[in-house]
């Protein structure tokens, strides 16, 4: 994006663009960042929260899919769309060996069979095909194969299988993993057929089942007993154990709930692109340009903040008192009370005391003699209309801090910049309070476009508005 060069506006009465929750949203970031400087703001400031929480795999072919954690099987009902795309709405990216179509087909097989074995209730489905059959035989059977014979949990569940089988067929040899594998897809194709009404196309079935038109029918009959023998001691049990092993979501969902183990490569990757996009920004910027972290950007990428800092590319305000210019100063606050929702890192939890005891020290580093002050503070203060969520769909909460509240109403700066509770503006229709004679913003999130940006002058105060 080009920017022209900026006018600052008389310093008498700085203004300021602020935009918070962007959770790696860079094409938010470069809208908040272009109406800024559009603006002619003195001050472009970033609210916590500021890296990406959210999760899709990128594929060999360039494809991306979402990984929702609450949906294990939601890859049937997700679009296929570019990586690059979901990386700049906001995700971070893991590769995944495989293309997108083959992780999709596999999705559409693994149903299909769950529907047949009836551990599924799908109104819709899909009967596999001939592609779908061969497509098992090569990529879906060997992972089952190996998950049976190269595993602890695929060892115990072929074992009990095996004690099974005993019991029902104690004169007959032992079957072993690749046996009843090969039954299991002997008995996929029978089912294939019989959907599509070619159980008696001898050639088709021959040529599916045995690579060759001609099979003698002794052949045929002895296999498709062999497998249903095989297959009529508990093999679902298999199935199931196996599909929620080997399939490549299982992995993915594992690693969306502990985003805190797996997401700092992530959100390190976001914040070298989002640095470059404030280099160009700064190119023709005049004004400053500061940020904090918040409760879901995990803590070691403080690190990486605090040295950009250093090299001058913007203030980091992170749990600490900053100057802005000869007559703005800043006390940044990341932290928030402990939460039970989304991808939160305790790294940044506090107790209502901890959070009093901190901003009342911090406070101290304030100086009496700069005439504005600024509190970008992550959590809003309780009990007003900018710290009001929904849980579970439909109960109001209060996600608010008593030890912010305590803090503006005892110091008083100039302004008080919040985020933290995406959509508080929504429930009540409120992006602003006041507590004495402070101001208390919460524009709500820009995770989502379009970005919630707040423009507003400290002279002024009250003056500020909502754009996007």
């Amino acid at each position: 994006m080009h920017y022209l060069p900026s006018a600052l506006t008389e310093m008498d009465r700085p203004t300021f663009a602020f935009g918070t929750d962007f959770h790696g949203n860079l094409r938010n970031i470069d809208r908040f960042l272009h109406t800024a400087h559009a603006e002619n703001t003195d001050h472009v400031i970033f609210g916590g929260d500021l890296t990406p929480k959210k999760m899709a795999v990128r594929f060999t072919n360039g494809q991306g899919l979402t990984v929702e954690p609450e949906s294990p099987h939601q890859m049937a009902n997700s679009e296929l769309r570019s990586a690059s795309d979901l990386y700049e709405n906001g995700y971070m990216l893991f590769d995944a060996p495989s293309s997108g179509t083959e992780v999709k087909q596999m999705d559409s097989i693994v149903r299909a069979l769950e529907k047949q074995m009836g551990t599924r209730k799908d109104p819709e489905w899909t009967v596999f095909d001939e592609n779908d059959l061969q497509f098992a035989k090569e990529k879906l059977l060997p992972m089952i194969a190996a998950f049976l014979k190269e595993t602890t949990e695929g060892k115990r569940i072929f074992a009990l299988y095996i004690r099974n089988f005993q019991l029902q067929n104690a004169r007959s040899p032992l079957p072993g993993p690749d046996d009843v594998v090969q039954a299991l897809w002997f008995q996929w194709g029978i089912s294939m057929l019989g959907s599509k009404n070619r159980y008696n196309d001898l050639p088709t079935r021959n040529r599916l089942l045995f690579g060759r038109t001609r099979v003698a029918q002794e052949k045929f009959r002895a296999a498709e007993l062999n497998a249903i023998r095989l297959t009529m001691v508990g093999v679902s049990t298999i199935l199931r154990s196996a599909f929620a092993n080997v399939m490549p979501w299982v992995e993915w969902i594992a690693k969306n709930h502990e985003l805190d183990k797996h997401g700092l490569p992530g959100q390190r990757q976001f914040l070298r692109d989002f640095f470059l996009r404030l280099q160009e920004f700064r190119q023709t910027f005049r004004g400053s340009v500061s940020l904090i972290l918040g409760n879901d950007d995990l803590a070691p990428v403080l690190d990486d903040v605090r040295d950009a800092s250093r090299e001058g590319l913007f203030t980091d305000a992170t749990n600490r008192v900053v100057q802005l210019s000869q007559d703005v100063q800043m006390l940044g606050y990341g932290c928030t009370p402990p939460a039970g929702l989304g991808n939160h890192y305790n790294a940044w939890f506090r107790s209502e005391d901890e959070i009093a005891a901190d901003l009342k020290t911090l406070s101290q580093q304030l100086r009496s003699d700069v005439r504005y002050t600024i509190a970008n503070i992550h959590c809003p203060p309780a009990k007003t209309d900018v710290s009001v969520g929904i849980v579970e769909g439909k109960k109001k909460t209060d996600f608010g801090s008593t030890g912010v509240r305590s803090f503006i109403e005892q110091v008083q700066p100039t302004v008080t910049l919040t985020g933290h509770v995406h959509k508080a503006w929504m429930i009540t229709g409120k992006t602003r309070v006041k507590l004495g004679k402070t101001f208390v913003y919460n524009p709500g999130d820009s995770e989502e476009a379009p970005p919630r940006i707040l423009l507003g002058s400290l002279k002024n105060h009250s003056d500020g508005r909502i754009t996007s």
